[in-house]
């Protein structure tokens, strides 16, 4: 085997991420090249067989250790699949996406795409990769940027005269997410174990997720607030968002009354941000 530093990196990596285990790698690896030479050249003081036993314990704890983030980062879909089941997707996972970032909080990044075409899971549970999304999304929202949101003692400052011109924007830390199944309604039963998990159909659903200083928070987005809560995510105007609520309303007036409880909602929900 080649003693360069970057090629052991790449031999040791592929042997203890194969899917059959290091011993039958090793024999998969010297069918291809007969000239490979013995384990024991990687590992010093071993024997051919203890290297490869060594490895493979270093292979195990490897699995574990993502497993773990993995059982972590899905609590949901755990309590949703099983102990069993959640291994053996986790094993499926990395087979398809080996962890290929220095952080691991990317190792999951890639679980919801997996999902829509991973039968043992989804064929009983249609809705794992919206589950799977709405755990991932929580993720990176917490990770996301501080900002300081604007307040309603901030709103009280503002001119009357600026409000035409003025544009607001969501914190950095919040994302809107359009979803298939209203997996919301599973979000206590599994990860707060309170009461039985209900049977959902498909719908189109809308979450909001955003951070308020350490602790995410999402919640469902009515039809009639997802126009301008997207607007706002868009970059729009106040006086854009304004002209959405008149185009509903009979009266300016109401339509006015409206959009200023959109915004002191936002604003209540730390949300939002001058552009």
């Amino acid at each position: 085997m080649s003693n360069s530093l970057e090629e052991t990196q790449r031999q040791v990596f592929a042997l203890i991420t194969a899917p059959g285990g290091v011993a039958r790698a090793i024999e998969e690896l010297r069918a291809g090249n007969p000239a490979t030479g013995p384990l024991n050249a990687l590992i010093r003081g071993a024997t051919p067989e203890i290297a490869a036993d060594r490895l493979q314990r270093y292979a195990d704890m490897y699995y574990y250790r993502l497993l773990d983030i993995l059982r972590n980062d899905y609590r949901g879909l755990l309590a949703l699949v099983g102990d069993k089941t959640f291994a053996q997707l986790t094993r499926d996972y990395l087979v398809a996406h080996p962890s290929t970032s220095p952080s691991v909080r990317d190792v999951g990044m890639h679980v919801a795409d997996f999902l829509k075409t991973y039968a043992p899971i989804i064929e009983p549970f249609p809705f794992a990769a919206d589950l799977a999304t709405l755990e991932r999304t929580r993720d990176e929202v917490f990770d996301r940027a501080a900002a300081t949101p604007l307040t309603s003692d901030d709103l009280a400052a503002i001119a009357p005269e600026q409000w035409a011109e003025l544009t607001f924007r969501p914190v950095p830390a919040a994302r809107l997410i359009d979803l298939e199944w209203p997996v919301t309604d599973l979000w206590r039963p599994l990860i707060w174990d309170e009461g039985e998990v209900p049977e959902i159909t498909p719908a189109p659903t809308c979450v909001l997720v955003w951070r308020r200083e350490f602790k995410v928070w999402h919640r469902l987005v009515s039809a009639e607030e997802q126009p301008r809560l997207r607007q706002l995510f868009a970059g729009a105007s106040f006086a854009q968002i304004c002209e959405s609520f008149a185009g509903a309303e009979d009266h300016i007036e109401a339509a006015a009354q409206h959009a200023a409880q959109a915004l002191a909602g936002w604003v209540g929900e730390e949300l939002l941000l001058l552009a």
